[in-house]
């Protein structure tokens, strides 16, 4: 009987997946990321979201940057990693139009890639055309 227990647990541990130091470091770098990108992006510090930016398409600032401030940034779905190297997250930003004092809401589709020479996260696609 203590035989079978033994099996039965070695099985089960075996089954366990263990997380990769490295992924481990990818996973935290994500979340700081992501957790900064947001500070800046709720502040109004768009200038510094290009830092982001892997691909010259998401470097591109909406040209009526300046009419736009920034009230609320929601974030509707958590990371999810879809590969060791590249994320996605889904989170709704509420802006105003200062010239018109117009509330408005989108939902921006982020796509996250990472840079295992550097450590570091880029956004891939597009920002959002506000």
């Amino acid at each position: 009987m203590k035989l079978r227990f033994f099996f039965l647990i070695l099985v089960l541990l075996n089954g366990c997946q263990t997380v990769s130091p490295i992924k481990q470091q990818s996973i935290i770098n994500l979340n700081n990321t992501l957790r900064t990108y947001q500070t800046n992006y709720r502040w109004g510090n768009l200038a510094q979201i290009i830092g982001y930016a892997k691909t010259p398409a998401a470097t591109k600032l909406p040209d009526n940057i300046g009419n736009i401030r920034i009230v609320k940034y929601d974030v509707l779905s958590s990371a999810i990693l879809t590969s060791e190297t590249t994320a996605i997250q889904e989170v709704q930003i509420e802006y105003i139009y200062i010239d018109k004092q117009t509330v408005r809401k989108l939902i921006d589709h982020q796509e996250w890639e990472y840079d295992t020479d550097k450590s570091t996260w880029y956004r891939t696609n597009p920002l959002p055309q506000f």
